[in-house]
């Protein structure tokens, strides 16, 4: 369920953040066991089996699991950090190339290049379309995958497309889930989710605060503070009453006065809520509880049998479960005997969740890396806002809407005249220095003797000291610093360029003087004259 995840334990932080990082695929099939499992050792990344044993060298800096015969790494020691897929013998069958990928699924994985577009990859490799359409572009479920695009009116909605790339539902929704038994849960502008079909046909009107998707025909929901279970034809089966609500296969995980228990799915008590955290049974017949500040294993029945003894805990993957002792993560087999000591710094995190449902794929999404520069065509370095340093205070307050009294008198104040966003790229602030008040003298009389003093006085006329146009990269533009450099170098052709000593570049010509310095997370360029 998509919740607000303020103030909820760690463990189930964790256990959200994967659960909206990943998906279900469209037979709603568990992994009875993972054959190969991705650890951290040494800070390297490799592959061991069941029993411990290395499969797969240490050699990368990231690894995660497989996933139709194919597992996303980063090789150790990639300063670039691209992403490429292995098989299960080590090989690398794709190479290190994008920059973001996404799991298998149905044969197709999302994936994208440096400045590219999203594209789909089948499991050689081989593109079969690229999304130039898409700003993201989740993983595909159901034969369909659904899609940001950013709209003539500016905002950013969501759609759907078929595996030739098509689109099969216009851009229409503020967010998506993913499908799932032929359901897909869309959120409207009002902010109230409901359901639609493949087809895009509103099933289940748009009438609640937070879902889950579908599975074995039932799906969590949240109106208010409460959660319950809704059908496939929208009707309450189990009334909103519980604070969270989880599936796990055919029964939920709730929690009622912040204790965790299970229940059907007609709300009857399984196993009453009595646990400080827990997992999910998935296709196991136990599962991991927290009781004071340590983990053990429950039947069925609700009775331990395995006792709390571990600082974390998670379900089993066949024969073994992933558990944490320390600083370190092993893996236990049944009875809670260790079958791989605690010895590694790190497990993948999508092993975490293998045992409960494969749950691990299609509601990532892969964002565009695509910049187009021509969001900067309306922008004149030379002249930002339409503003030079020789514009006067006057045309200042005309055309920012600024009153002279945002300007102190005494000093050279600081005024921010403009702010404004560009298509979720950048952020730009213009900020004049100095003053428009200048000095008049006065002759003041007390009838004895008289004397000149000054009046600061007004004068629309005056123009700034300097100028400064700060950038504020952010989205898929923060930390493409030399792109914009580049950008702004085109635009003062003009003028002549010298390099600063603090990691600036001065630009000039006969009256002005342009600095542009490359921040952490900015750029500032200030004008003045000369």
């Amino acid at each position: 369920m998509i919740s607000n995840l303020k103030n909820k334990p760690l463990f189930f932080l964790l256990l959200l953040s994967i659960i909206l990082t990943i998906g279900c695929n469209d037979n709603g099939q568990t992994f009875d066991r993972i054959d190969l499992i991705p650890v951290k050792s040494d800070g390297k990344w490799q592959y061991i089996d069941v029993s411990g044993n290395i499969v797969i060298n240490p050699q990368f800096s990231y690894a995660d699991i497989f996933c139709e015969e194919r597992a996303a790494i980063i090789l150790d020691g990639d300063s670039s950090r691209l992403y490429g897929f292995i098989d299960q013998t080590g090989k690398i069958v794709i190479q290190p190339q994008y920059i973001s990928v996404g799991r298998f699924n149905e044969g197709l994985a999302i994936v994208c290049r440096e400045n590219g577009h999203p594209q789909v990859i089948d499991v050689n490799g081989k593109q079969v379309f690229e999304a130039s359409f898409a700003e993201r572009l989740s993983n595909f479920s159901e034969g369909v995958a659904s899609f940001q695009q950013t709209t003539t009116e500016d905002e950013s909605k969501w759609g759907f497309i078929d595996k030739n790339g098509d689109i099969i539902v216009s851009p229409q929704f503020s967010q998506t889930l993913y499908m799932t038994e032929n359901l897909c849960a869309v959120r409207n502008s009002e902010n109230k989710w409901g359901f639609i079909n493949s087809e895009g046909k509103l099933i289940i009107t748009h009438q609640f605060d937070e879902v889950s998707n579908f599975q074995n025909g039932f799906a969590t929901v949240k109106f208010g503070d409460k959660c319950g279970i809704i059908n496939k034809e929208g009707k309450y089966v189990v009334n909103p009453q519980f604070e969270d609500l989880f599936h796990d296969g055919k029964y939920f995980i709730f929690k009622l006065n912040d204790k965790y228990g299970w229940c059907d799915n007609q709300g009857s008590y399984l196993i009453n809520p009595q646990f400080k955290e827990a997992f999910l049974f998935g296709s196991n017949d136990v599962a991991p509880v927290k009781s004071g500040d340590k983990w053990g294993y429950i039947n069925r029945d609700g009775k331990y049998v395995i006792n709390p003894q571990y600082d974390n805990a998670w379900g089993f993957l066949g024969k073994i479960a992933p558990v944490k002792a320390g600083e370190k993560y092993g893996f236990i087999k049944e009875g809670g005997l260790y079958e791989i000591n605690p010895q590694f710094e790190s497990v993948s995190r999508t092993v975490f969740m293998s045992g409960v449902n494969r749950a691990l794929i299609t509601a990532e999404d892969i964002r565009s890396d695509f910049l187009d520069l021509k969001v900067f065509d309306d922008i004149d370095f030379s002249k930002p806002e339409g503003i030079s340093i020789s514009s006067s205070y006057g045309s200042l307050i005309t055309k920012f809407d600024v009153t002279k009294s945002s300007f102190k008198k005494y000093n050279h104040s600081v005024n921010l005249t403009s702010f404004k966003n560009y298509k979720e790229l950048l952020s730009t602030s213009l900020v004049a220095y100095g003053t428009p008040y200048e000095y008049v003298s006065r002759k003041v009389s007390n009838g004895w003797y008289s004397y000149n003093t000054y009046d600061h006085v007004y004068s629309e006329f005056r123009t700034p000291v300097s100028l400064t146009y700060t950038i504020y990269p952010r989205g898929k533009m923060y930390g493409k610093l030399n792109k914009l450099m580049d950008v702004i170098a085109g635009d003062l052709t003009a003028y002549k360029r010298s390099n600063g000593d603090d990691n600036s570049v001065i630009y000039t010509n006969e009256d002005t003087r342009i600095k542009v310095v490359e921040l952490d997370w900015r750029i500032e360029i200030e004008y003045s004259k000369l």
